[in-house]
């Protein structure tokens, strides 16, 4: 619409200056010449205003398909850092019950030197030295 509107527009004026001026047939001939020749400007310059225009879409398009992925591998992020925050938890856990059953064995290791200790005497009470198992 602003194209059709530019070119009247530009023909009128060039035709007002025509009957201003008072110019002939061969100058009136000389300025439908340039109106056709601007009006073809014109043209070519809205062809490339469109092609610059669908580029600039095409652009927006990609723009908007990579904030999509940013926001999706962001997304993404987020849940990786939760699940790794959650396996180091998990990894502390199994740490301290691992800390602990060291321990419990230490204890029973302890408590069983103790009981076979306690065993070998008893049992060398009951049938001397020479029958002991240990």
């Amino acid at each position: 619409m602003k194209k059709v509107l530019l070119a009247s527009v530009l023909s009128i004026f060039l035709g007002a200056s025509v009957l201003f001026s008072g110019c002939g047939s061969t100058d009136l001939s000389e300025i439908n010449k340039q109106i056709a020749d601007l009006q073809q400007q014109i043209t070519e310059s809205n062809k490339i205003i469109d092609n610059l225009q669908s580029q600039i879409a095409d652009s927006n398009q990609t723009i908007d398909n990579l904030e999509n992925q940013l926001a999706d591998s962001n997304q993404t992020s987020e849940n990786l850092k939760s699940q790794i925050t959650s396996l180091n938890q998990t990894i502390l856990e199994l740490q301290t019950e691992l800390q602990n059953a060291t321990g419990d064995i230490s204890s029973l290791q302890s408590q069983l030197a103790i009981a076979s200790a306690n065993y070998d005497k008893l049992y060398n009470q009951v049938y001397g030295e020479q029958n002991s198992y240990y």
